[in-house]
């Protein structure tokens, strides 16, 4: 792909958008960033910041009407999921904002994220056409903002790709990132804090963990596919094999103590339910690559390391 391709990231400064952003700025595209507040992470690679609000319309739309891009990846959202105005911040984020800005950019193709908590309870082997029914309000925003983005992208002619992610983990761009209730990030701020961590399910629960290093290196590998096979349809962005608690409690217990940080586990939920097993299959991912055997990296430890020096540097 040549270095003139133009991408516009959505969020590109958050959590997931500066693994995205860093993956690209990395491999020669043209990125232009667009969020509230200019940020530091990536002031050694040129590239663009549009500051607007995307509720706001007047905000971004003098510049959506003077470019043009190849791709535009949505990884905004709204944060603090568990909070009382968090649906209401979301439909506001999604009905005055991406809605309206979908209408109004030019491009050829829109990667739009979602999450595997559309499905609901997760048992069993879930792939992309898995019932979906959603029991949080996380899960039913995500179904909605996938459903109505979709039907604009269809009215539009912009080929619409949706990604369903499993569980995220990775060391933050900077302490003001807003994901710190992330099991991973919780883990290790609570033990730079708190010297502890109260568990709030058993150690034995299984979760589907993918680094954001692997989740943002599968996007600019698909963003590369020039036959479009994933165009107008879901995948899942997931490690496909389910690991416990007790194996990431353990991995940054390592880290903790190779920082010489006092640290304790205690769990306050009951351990009488036996937790389920189920796989997120990534297989449809995969084969669009054309790669079977991808080399997922399981990173707890260095990560956790890289927490802990970003929590002891002095701008933090």
């Amino acid at each position: 792909m040549s270095n003139n391709q133009r991408i516009l990231i959505l969020g590109g400064y958050g959590y997931l958008g500066s693994y995205i952003s860093e993956q690209f700025l990395r491999s020669g595209w043209e990125v232009f960033i667009l969020g509230r507040t200019k940020q530091d992470h990536f002031d050694h690679h040129p590239h663009t910041f549009i500051a607007a609000d995307l509720t706001e319309i007047k905000t971004y739309a003098a510049f959506i009407k003077e470019n043009k891009f190849d791709l535009v990846v949505n990884a905004s959202g709204a944060s603090e999921h568990n909070s009382t105005d968090y649906i209401s911040r979301a439909q506001a984020l999604h009905n005055k904002g991406i809605s309206k800005f979908l209408v109004l950019i030019n491009t050829k193709r829109y990667f739009h994220f979602s999450s595997i908590h559309v499905y609901g309870k997760l048992t069993g082997e879930i792939n992309e056409s898995s019932p979906k029914n959603p029991i949080n309000n996380y899960g039913q925003v995500k179904l909605r903002e996938e459903e109505i983005s979709h039907l604009i992208c269809q009215r539009r002619n912009i080929e619409w790709t949706c990604f369903r992610m499993s569980n995220a983990y990775g060391c933050p761009h900077s302490t003001n990132c807003s994901q710190w209730q992330l099991v991973h990030n919780a883990l290790c701020r609570s033990f730079f804090q708190f010297n502890k961590f109260e568990l709030k399910s058993s150690g034995e629960k299984k979760v589907d963990f993918i680094y954001l290093g692997d989740v943002a290196n599968l996007i600019y590998l698909l963003a590369n596919k020039k036959n479009r096979s994933i165009s107008n349809a879901v995948h899942h962005i997931s490690r496909g094999v389910s690991t416990s608690l007790s194996v990431l409690i353990q991995e940054v217990t390592r880290a903790a103590i190779d920082q010489d940080i006092s640290h304790s586990v205690s769990t306050i939920a009951p351990n009488s339910a036996k937790p389920s097993n189920f796989i997120i299959d990534n297989k449809k991912t995969l084969d669009r690559l054309k790669v079977k055997d991808y080399l997922f990296r399981d990173v707890f430890y260095e990560e956790a390391l890289k927490i802990f020096q970003l929590l002891t540097s002095p701008s933090s």
